[in-house]
């Protein structure tokens, strides 16, 4: 897909049988786990999208605003869920940050380090109701485009 993609004008991508997939700290897809961003990825990658990987080095170093937000060029703060917007949250208290990709305006699927792995929740229902840090759009970016 070429750079200028708007991940907010995507339709929800299929994720079926990613349900139940592991939780494993930079796990990526391929490996049998995922970590949230790795679930991110792949959600993307479904769509004709590459995104970048800032993680690829040291996966427990920053939070999910600073990669979004200072480390990757080509997102853009949103304000509502939306098929394909990056939702980030506040899993718990003192726990950093959290992501997940929305399938519609209520939904996202996420991973679970509780042993449940890939899951589906709802954004407006307990634990994540008033988690919400942000929204976030992916742009594109001129060098994490692949096709």
């Amino acid at each position: 897909m070429s750079a200028g993609v708007c991940s907010a004008s995507l339709r929800s991508v299929a994720v079926d049988d990613l349900i139940g997939t592991r939780y494993r700290l930079g796990g990526r897809y391929g490996e049998g786990c995922l970590d949230c961003w790795g679930l991110v990825m792949e959600c993307f990658r479904r769509q004709g999208i590459t995104v970048p990987d800032p993680f690829a080095s040291d996966v427990r170093v920053m939070q999910a605003k600073d990669w979004i937000l200072a480390k990757l060029s080509g997102w853009q703060r949103g304000t509502v869920p939306a098929p394909g917007v990056v939702v980030e949250l506040i899993p718990a208290e003192g726990v950093p940050a959290h992501v997940g990709f929305c399938l519609d305006a209520q939904r996202f699927v996420h991973v679970s380090n509780d042993g449940a792995g890939v899951i589906i929740s709802r954004l407006d229902r307990e634990p994540w109701q008033g988690r919400i840090i942000g929204f976030y759009i992916y742009r594109g970016d001129h060098d994490a485009q692949h096709g």
